[in-house]
């Protein structure tokens, strides 16, 4: 290599920084650059120009003094989060957070009923500090809300809730858990409510009992939705039950008190109208219930002209009555049957309380008794003894006593009427 490329290849590899600077594009980039580095470094320590930012300082809605006890009350905003911006010491300010800001709200008018009023927004630092002071707040003026605090509960609608099934099944109506909500609201928004509601569901073709949660929805007398952010619900969904029932028709059974031992009444002898009811239950239910046993009738009420009852239906809990038949007709067929009337005199005193004495001052008791035209021919009052219950008497003296009768000799007879005989009551 000669002299000449050696001096040219020295010359290339040789750099100095220094030199840079004598390079015009080199010493422009470099001054712009130095003033933007200069420039923020400004910026970030002047705070007059640009403040330091605290956002979600949170603040208190309250009413002013000479409006609380009149049961008024803020709806909205119930809480607020507003920003604050500080100027000073930018180091200080950058060290200060939210939670070491509080806002109050403080009137601008008076509260005197239920409206909308304006109130400006006081924040300050919750300590002391010195070198950092509020510049200003946003929002600084809050339109509150207010109105008196009223709580109502409505019953829970599951009208909108529908479904089909087969003809030996039968859908009761759907049922909400829990059957009612309270809701708390400002008076004036409260008589806007008119029903609150579940969703609207068609379940289809069901032959099960169906369960589903659903939201509640709140309607005006018009039916239109409610939308209100002031009002609270003590519950916000509800569980649906549409429960879906056996369907099954089941017949009555008459049943007697006081029926003579020798008297059976078949088929024939008694008639029943309707003689069955057309019920909706669950399996178990009818299992457990094969016909539905009717409320007694005395045979103390019945007479050959007296022999046609209305008897009132009580059904098993559980079952639902499709039919909305309340009582069934009972007719006693009594041919063949009549009375006879006697006087009797022989009594007996029963379940008379310990340390009592008793006996009966009544001489005689006229009665009734019905039965069969060949039993009664031979029936006297000898064959007839009065059975006198004392049951709960414990005071001393006369008193009145209900008497029932016994009859031998007329298996199939009985005695129609109630009777009572006067008692006299003693300590021993």
């Amino acid at each position: 290599m000669n002299k000449t490329a050696e001096k040219k290849a020295r010359k290339k590899k040789s750099f100095h920084i220094g030199g840079l600077f004598y390079n015009n594009k080199f010493v422009m980039a470099f001054s712009l650059l130095a003033a933007l580095i200069l420039w923020f470094f400004m910026a970030f320590n002047n705070t007059e120009n640009f403040p330091v930012v605290i956002r979600d300082v949170p603040a208190t809605i309250q009413l002013p003094e000479s409006a609380q006890g009149t049961g008024l009350k803020v709806f909205t905003p119930t809480e607020q989060k507003v920003t604050v911006y500080l100027k000073g010491n930018s180091l200080s300010g950058r060290s200060i957070k939210a939670e070491d800001i509080e806002g109050t709200t403080q009137g601008q008018q008076a509260v005197s009923g239920p409206g909308s009023y304006l109130a400006t927004l006081n924040v300050r630092f919750k300590g002391y500090v010195t070198d950092v002071e509020i510049d200003k707040v946003e929002p600084s003026i809050l339109t509150l809300d207010v109105d008196y605090s009223a709580e109502k509960s409505f019953p829970i609608s599951t009208t909108g809730v529908t479904a089909s099934t087969a003809e030996n099944y039968f859908i009761s109506e759907a049922t909400a858990s829990p059957d009612s909500v309270t809701i708390s609201s400002p008076k004036t928004a409260e008589d806007n409510i008119s029903k609150v509601i579940t969703d609207e569901i068609d379940l289809g073709n069901i032959q099960e009992s169906k369960k589903f949660t659903s939201n509640l929805t709140l309607l005006d007398a018009n039916g239109n939705q409610i939308e209100d952010d002031r009002l609270t619900l003590s519950a916000e969904k509800a569980e649906v039950t549409l429960p879906v029932l056996l369907r099954k028709s089941v017949p009555f059974v008459v049943n007697f008190t006081n029926q003579p031992a020798g008297l059976v009444l078949g088929a024939d002898a008694v008639k029943i109208s309707p003689s069955q009811i057309e019920l909706a239950g669950t399996e178990e239910l009818f299992a457990a219930n094969q016909a539905i046993n009717l409320d007694p009738i005395d045979f103390s009420s019945i007479s050959p002209d007296n022999n046609t009852f209305e008897v009132p239906i009580s059904l098993p809990s559980g079952f639902r009555n499709l039919r909305s038949v309340n009582s069934v007709q009972v007719t006693l067929n009594l041919e063949g049957y009549t009375t006879k009337r006697l006087v009797v005199s022989n009594f007996k005193t029963n379940n008379v309380e310990n340390g009592y004495t008793a006996s009966v001052l009544s001489d005689s008791v006229a009665i009734i008794v019905v039965g069969p035209e060949d039993q009664l021919e031979d029936l006297t009052a000898d064959n007839i003894i009065g059975q006198v219950d004392l049951s709960g008497k414990e005071v001393a003296g006369h008193t009145e006593a209900p008497v029932s009768f016994g009859i031998s000799g007329g298996t199939k007879c009985w005695a129609y009427g109630v009777y009572t005989v006067n008692v006299s009551l003693q300590k021993q």
